[in-house]
């Protein structure tokens, strides 16, 4: 399994915060987003304390079986499950605090059965999601191959019921693949993992000076250093975003030097997330990249672990990301130029913006 420090979640999960030796307590009062919420605290409040006391459902203990299992996921390692990882596929909705659905794994059951960007998990073998804490959601998705989970969906006012079976799910690879479409790369983008940079760089680098359209629907996200790769291979080591910690606000550049400059456009929909959302922001910004495509999540937030005794971790949120402009990605996504629901008319209308 690769480092804590490469790990990957659609709230961009940064590098471990480990550095340091810092106790995990001290390392919450210090990094947590809202950390000012616990300036009134005693000093010796015990981690639970300060966790209950921040209110943030993505901030919490994970024990060594949930620290393994999530770091699996997370990772795009191959594990077993119904294709809805922590964080990057299955996630809380910021305004219900229900489970709410991202992007399933390309293939995998929740996929095959139809499950979509938008859905609500209201309940998970017969058991209310509302009265469960998210960990405890994720421990009944989770179990060995072969066994069924029963999960009732809402999505705007249809129910439904679908029963999936938990199977042994393939590593998640760099998430890339490429087509040239009438002298155009298309190049679609469904994940930022540790290897989609190279990726990413090496398509480029096949095709150089063409127009391309960077397809990130149904991206939910992944980690942070990996979508500041991509965009440096556009537009090269200069600014392209910000995120608010509790330290104040602080730039982030392309990580990257650019592959030659060339015409953009990136496609979004209700899938692409965090960030994914970043990146097109991020291109939309710097160079002026036309964004087509529908509304996307508005997934802002930033979240690292820290590690616990006997292989726990403690997950938890660091910030906040926003635009060069200020506009924090949580206030309604990406701004998107061209309006188009759908999936074909998206494509056509992103051919005809880098055609020249």
């Amino acid at each position: 399994m690769r480092s804590i420090a490469a790990i990957a979640a659609t709230g961009l999960l940064l590098a471990s915060h480990a550095a340091g030796g810092l106790p995990a307590a001290e390392t919450l009062r210090r990094d947590h987003v809202d950390a000012s919420r616990l300036a009134k605290l005693p000093a010796d409040a015990s981690l639970a304390e300060l966790v209950k006391a921040l209110g943030d459902p993505w901030t919490r203990v994970l024990d060594a079986a949930d620290a393994k299992a999530f770091l699996l996921e997370v990772s795009g390692a191959a594990h077993v499950g119904v294709g809805l990882p922590e964080l990057l596929s299955i996630d809380i909705d910021a305004r219900s605090g229900a489970p709410l659905i991202v992007t399933p794994l390309p293939g995998s059951p929740a996929a095959r059965a139809g499950l979509a960007a938008g859905d609500r998990v209201t309940s998970i073998d017969g058991a209310e999601t509302a009265a469960l804490p998210f960990g405890e959601v994720m421990r009944k998705l989770r179990g060995p191959a072969g066994t069924e989970v029963r999960l009732s969906l809402h999505r705007g006012a249809a129910e439904r019921e679908v029963t999936l079976r938990r199977t042994g799910l393939p590593p998640q690879g760099s998430g890339t693949d490429a087509q040239l479409i009438e002298g155009i790369l298309r190049l679609r983008v469904r994940r930022f993992g540790e290897t989609t940079p190279d990726a990413v760089a090496a398509v480029l680098g096949r095709y150089p000076r063409i127009p391309v359209v960077l397809d990130l629907r149904e991206n939910p996200g992944g980690a942070l250093d990996s979508a500041l790769q991509v965009a440096g291979l556009f537009v090269g080591p200069v600014d392209v975003a910000a995120i608010q910690t509790s330290h104040g606000i602080r730039k982030l550049p392309g990580a990257r030097s650019a592959l030659g400059k060339r015409r953009v456009a990136v496609m979004v929909d209700e899938g692409t997330a965090s960030a994914a959302e970043l990146l097109a922001t991020a291109l939309s910004s710097v160079s002026r990249a036309k964004v087509i495509g529908a509304p996307t999540v508005g997934k802002c937030l930033v979240h690292t672990v820290a590690p616990l005794d006997e292989g726990g971790l403690l997950l938890f949120t660091v910030g906040r990301l926003r635009s060069l402009d200020g506009r924090s990605i949580c206030d309604g996504g990406v701004r998107v130029d061209v309006p188009e629901r759908r999936r074909e008319a998206q494509l056509e209308a992103s051919l005809r913006a880098v055609s020249g």
